[in-house]
């Protein structure tokens, strides 16, 4: 009896002078002696739906400073520090034991065993405070000079448990006009609730139009998805847009239609003429067309037409002359046939010649055809790869790459009195 006593008074005195070292130390000895460190779960046995989410919460005395599990948790279910299995089952598991293990401060070690089933149930749910992610707003901007744009993702709460997020890209931008640099799946670490897509702008240098880059949220991991999932990013084309006419000198004549398309690379947001043009005709302030049909004759002048892609602007000037409609006041067997000179309209040619050309609108057919205009002009030895132009009253192509006495012309309805081609002639009728 008095051995045991000295023993018993050995270890207290022993471990005074420990406290007196580690107060902490001396806590959990005489928390020790009055309690004992436990836990376990309320039942042996858990059901889990598959792709729902599930929290087993332990029942614990004492402080647990970790904690493990043999075997593995399927697919999707976590153990957190403190002995909790949560998460969203990924695949089915038939009945199978665990042994959990946790580790508490005053050095105890507990052991407690479940089973756990994962099965297909017919609803999937979400608990209330289950966190969700989710992007706070669905579209953002970028120059293409700016370098580089980020794109925040957001947690509604922390977790205890990691949170996973991949994302897939797509959208109209091409792998040489951007690089993601944050890494794919996104991890949500225990307390954090924001994360941020990094994301290098690269500049080319030239004009082209605006471009998208567009995440797509999916497949995460003890979370679920709420709000916008999907984000657009549009990277602005900084370069001035380019615009452009087949003809910088334009012929028209007084009442007749007239349309010219634009040339345009890159984002038009506006365009604009100055001065104005004359009466009968307008620009089309979205693409630069010139269109219309002209009530006044005018004199030879120069208009600039400028358009616009927001903050910067690019420039062409024009000339524009329209001239008396006198097609009508002419009889047909006045026309002549006339080649014009590489780059030169027949517009331009009629014109040089003092007279007019035919008006493309009109029912009237002038009488001949390409081939014999050709033969008109000198042209002993005609072929072609296309059908005549019977009752000619368009322009035809004549190759003037081939010798003088002969060539290959083309009959084509789509060629009007404003083409021009430098390596073409074309055979012009003319009212002279």
């Amino acid at each position: 009896m008095l051995k045991c006593f000295l023993i018993v008074l050995v270890f207290f005195f022993s471990n005074c002078y420990k406290a007196e070292r580690n107060p902490l130390h001396f806590s959990s000895i005489i928390r020790g002696l009055v309690e004992s460190s436990s836990f376990y779960y309320s039942s042996n046995y858990y059901r889990l739906a598959l792709g729902s989410y599930a929290r087993i919460r332990p029942i614990k005395q004492g402080n647990i400073i970790s904690c493990s599990i043999s075997p593995p948790l399927p697919v999707g279910l976590n153990l957190s520090a403190q002995c909790d299995v949560v998460g969203v089952p990924q695949v089915t598991s038939s009945v199978k034991g665990y042994t959990v293990t946790a580790r508490f401060d005053d050095s105890q070690v507990k052991n407690t065993y479940i089973e756990i089933e994962v099965v297909i149930s017919s609803t999937h749910s979400h608990p209330p405070n289950m966190p969700y992610v989710y992007f706070p707003s669905s579209s953002s901007t970028v120059s293409e000079s700016g370098g580089f744009a980020t794109i925040p993702i957001t947690l509604s709460q922390p977790s205890d448990l990691p949170v996973t997020v991949n994302y897939s890209l797509s959208g109209t931008a091409s792998f040489i006009d951007y690089v993601v640099n944050t890494s794919n799946p996104i991890t949500f670490h225990p307390g954090e609730t924001v994360k941020i897509i990094h994301i290098t702008i690269n500049d080319n240098n030239y004009t082209n139009y605006n471009k998208t880059l567009i995440f797509n949220l999916y497949s995460l991991t003890n979370a679920h998805f709420g709000g916008i999932t999907t984000h657009t990013l549009t990277i602005l084309d900084d370069e001035p847009p380019y615009i452009g006419y087949a003809n910088s000198k334009l012929l028209l004549v007084k009442n007749q239609p007239y349309y010219q398309y634009a040339t345009i690379t890159g984002n038009i947001t506006n365009c604009t003429v100055s001065p104005a043009l004359p009466s009968g005709l307008y620009l089309n302030f979205s693409d630069c067309t010139i269109q219309g049909t002209p009530t006044t004759i005018a004199s030879p002048k120069s208009h600039t037409i400028t358009a616009y892609n927001g903050a910067l602007s690019t420039t062409r000037s024009i000339e524009l002359t329209v001239l008396d409609d006198l097609s009508y006041t002419f009889a047909f067997a006045s026309t002549k046939y006339r080649l014009s000179t590489p780059g030169q309209s027949c517009l331009e040619r009629c014109a040089s010649l003092g007279g007019v050309a035919p008006d493309t609108a009109s029912t009237a057919t002038v009488g001949s055809d390409c081939k014999t205009a050709l033969v008109g002009l000198g042209v002993t030895t005609v072929t072609s790869p296309s059908a005549s132009c019977i009752g000619l009253y368009y322009p035809c192509r004549y190759d003037k790459n081939s010798t003088p006495t002969t060539g290959i012309y083309s009959c084509n309805h789509f060629i009007d009195y404003y083409y021009a081609s430098s390596s073409y002639n074309l055979v012009c009728p003319c009212y002279l």
